[in-house]
């Protein structure tokens, strides 16, 4: 799977909400699954710039 950084977060919750693209062609875009991409955009739906932490 891939990291996704905030341009990309940004992009699939765009498209998300524009529903011109399937669930799974935005996922396939941005090299996740589509369970990734439905939680990355349920977790940063409401932030307009999320905010990413350093992993542990």
């Amino acid at each position: 799977m891939r990291k996704l950084n905030k341009k990309k977060i940004r992009w699939i919750i765009k498209h998300w909400d524009l529903g011109e693209l399937s669930h799974w062609r935005i996922a396939k875009q941005q090299g996740v699954t589509k369970q990734h991409a439905l939680r990355v955009y349920n977790r940063f739906k409401d932030d307009r710039h999320p905010v990413l932490h350093k992993p542990w």
